[in-house]
């Protein structure tokens, strides 16, 4: 059974969006998923423990505040204890139709290789038809929708608190080092946090910089489709 795992806090219109849109997912019904509530916000609360999860379901609600940094810690602490690879959500990420079949491809083929350091499911930006279901390599870590192996987990849990970077995203990337993320041509994850982020400023600059017009919400999927990956993608998209 393969782990997922939500980090979840205060905006419960976007919450609903991503728990409704991961429920339709390929597969979802073949995870385990570890949902983490940070405290102060009732209404997240009770969406989640009323809502009927399609897979099986774990959910951690803090009794106190903890932040971004040590509520997504937390969670990925947790959920790698009962896997070696897991995939990571947030209450403004909205998974696509494929994004889990995206995610397991990934594990399929980069597992091994230690040139890999992360995959990630946001992609900004159109592509053509034909690399809809191909991936490619790039030199960044992106954190709206991702996932990596225990391995490099354990690389990234030592560093965690090291640095001057507010974020833990910030950290990571530097940790990263020469190594590469994977990443779709079209995304599989849509970034809808305009609003009440900890570190977006706002729709403008949300709109300019996160929000994605198109992606694999904006095809048919074809399930029997295997996705590939294209060694030097960047003169396609």
């Amino acid at each position: 059974m393969a782990t997922l795992c939500l980090i979840l806090w205060r905006r419960l219109g976007y919450t609903r969006t991503v728990v409704e849109s991961l429920s339709q997912c390929l597969g979802i019904e073949n995870y385990k998923l570890n949902i983490f509530i940070d405290y102060g916000y009732r209404e997240v609360s009770e969406f989640i423990k009323q809502y009927n999860f399609p897979c099986e379901t774990y959910v951690t609600i803090h009794k106190r505040r903890l932040g971004s940094n040590a509520n997504t810690l937390c969670a990925l602490e947790h959920s790698f204890r009962d896997d070696d690879f897991v995939i990571v959500l947030e209450d403004d990420i909205v998974p696509a139709l494929d994004c889990l079949r995206y995610f397991e491809f990934c594990d399929e083929v980069f597992r091994l290789d230690k040139s890999v350091f992360s995959a990630t499911s946001y992609s900004k930006g159109k592509c053509e038809v034909r690399y809809n279901y191909s991936v490619r390599r790039q030199h960044w870590y992106t954190p709206w929708g991702w996932a990596t192996w225990v391995d490099r987990w354990q690389e990234m849990a030592r560093g965690w608190q090291a640095g001057r970077q507010p974020g833990w995203d910030g950290r990571i990337n530097k940790m990263r080092g020469a190594r590469v993320e994977v990443q779709p041509h079209l995304a599989r994850t849509q970034n809808i946090g305009a609003e009440n982020g900890t570190w977006c400023p706002g729709p403008e600059w949300h709109r300019e910089n996160q929000y994605n017009e198109y992606g694999a919400w904006s095809i048919e999927i074809n399930p029997s489709v295997t996705f590939v990956q294209v060694d030097n993608p960047d003169r396609h998209c």
